[in-house]
């Protein structure tokens, strides 16, 4: 791993690497390195699956658009690949990881993110068609009818024992619901947290969106937040202020938000069964989940 970077930073960058260390705890789906030559510092995301160039390409995509709307973000400097790997090259940022941040700093944080969230779901699309490969759906109402329809007696949640006949129609009985009513869609980051910024002296940098699609707005990313219970109280009512919305508006939409999480778990599960996903079990836990979140 060392050579080939050495070999990247030579070739792509036109510099040599003094120092290469990796940086671990921060995350478990790329190898990332701190680079530094005698001019620059740079971060390597390296990754041995090679269709991850197209979430590289996603990632790439979203980062130039919200830093057009003045959300602070690291520079992507290069994606590639080699015949075993690929791999994203960013300037890194000066701060320390918002997941090893005091309490008071984290509430910032959240606010901030409730800030930028605001922004960038005005984004009504991901730019590179080809970077939506895991999509099933060209629109949310799509997703809805998709879903719907594989409500039924040879759904595999129900022949697994992970559905109930009762919960099956709940769930349909939910998702009815939302035919026939408008939202807004914009871009989701999907994984909204400290541990995906770099903070320094009040600013929050955004630096992950590998988890990014096309959604429901703000619906869809309130209800990640919900589902993945990554703040506490007080930092989720930090996020809400920064997106604008005061109590008696999420009020007003909470029950939505829970049915959508509930439709956004299922696609996951379809899209996981239909791949062959080794770890299905965690995605009909999350079903679970959404379906106790609705009562």
């Amino acid at each position: 791993m060392i050579e080939l970077i050495e070999k990247i930073c030579r070739k792509e960058l036109g510099e040599t690497p003094n120092s290469i260390v990796e940086i671990k705890g921060f995350g478990t789906v790329n190898r990332v390195f701190d680079v530094q030559t005698r001019k620059n510092n740079f971060i390597f995301r390296i990754n041995d699956d090679l269709g991850k160039i197209l979430e590289y390409e996603k990632e790439k995509y979203c980062i130039d658009q919200v830093s057009a709307l003045n959300i602070p973000s690291p520079k992507v400097l290069k994606i590639g690949q080699t015949t075993e790997r690929v791999y994203m090259v960013q300037t890194k940022l000066n701060g320390i990881n918002g997941q090893i941040c005091a309490d008071n700093e984290k509430k910032e944080i959240w606010g901030k993110l409730g800030g930028y969230a605001s922004k960038f779901q005005r984004i009504k699309q991901i730019g590179r068609d080809r970077s939506l490969g895991k999509e099933f759906h060209k629109n949310w109402e799509s997703k809805l009818s998709y879903n719907l329809s594989q409500l039924n007696e040879n759904d595999s949640l129900i022949v697994k024992g992970k559905m109930t006949a009762q919960e099956q129609t709940k769930a349909k009985k939910w998702m009815c619901e939302l035919k026939g009513k408008k939202y807004k869609i914009g871009l989701v980051n999907g994984d909204l947290c400290p541990r995906n910024v770099i903070y320094r002296r009040g600013e929050v940098y955004l630096i992950d969106w590998g988890t990014a699609e096309i959604d429901i707005v703000p619906h869809s990313e309130i209800g990640i937040l919900m589902m993945n219970k990554e703040c506490n109280k007080e930092e989720f009512e930090c996020f809400l202020r920064g997106m604008g919305i005061k109590g008696s508006g999420f009020e007003g939409i909470e029950e939505e938000i829970k049915i959508i999480n509930l439709l956004n778990r299922l696609d996951k599960y379809r899209w996981a069964e239909d791949h062959n996903i080794k770890n299905i079990e965690s995605y009909e836990k999350r079903i679970i989940k959404a379906l106790d979140e609705l009562g």
